[in-house]
């Protein structure tokens, strides 16, 4: 009995591509002297006035999700030729990083303070310019 290899070799090449690419996602630019990199450390982690609200925590807890989008994006990024490893980066950054905007944009938990409310012009937590939310950007490394 003869076994013919339907693409397993070439999948495993194209992991072994990922596995030294990377991706880095944060905050750009600054509000003031204040860094949004800052801004989004004491959104996630809180402070000693603010509690932690987690947004990018959040995302990458769903890691069935994560799992499922690098899935899909290696598969459309597959040819002959091999993976496309720079396009499956580049489209998982594109996921994160509005997943992470769209966490920070819903109502996080728990609510503003209402002393805080008095100072802001919205109600969202972590957003009141909203500059830092769309400050977050990612860097593909491949």
């Amino acid at each position: 009995m003869k076994i013919k290899d339907t693409g397993w070799k070439q999948y495993k090449r194209d992991v072994k591509k990922l596995a030294g690419a990377t991706i880095k996602i944060g905050a750009t630019g600054h509000q003031g002297e204040v860094s949004n990199a800052t801004l989004l450390k004491w959104l996630e982690f809180g402070t000693k006035n603010s509690p932690a609200r987690a947004p990018v925590r959040t995302v990458f807890r769903d890691t069935s999700r994560i799992k499922a989008n690098i899935k899909g994006l290696m598969e459309v990024n597959s040819t002959e030729k091999g993976l496309n490893v720079e396009a499956v980066l580049n489209g998982l950054g594109v996921t994160l990083v509005t997943s992470i905007q769209a966490a920070i944009k819903k109502r996080l938990s728990p609510p503003n303070a209402p002393s805080t409310l008095k100072q802001k012009i919205g109600d969202l937590p972590g957003i009141d310019s909203g500059r830092m939310v769309n400050s977050i950007a990612f860097e593909v490394d491949a």
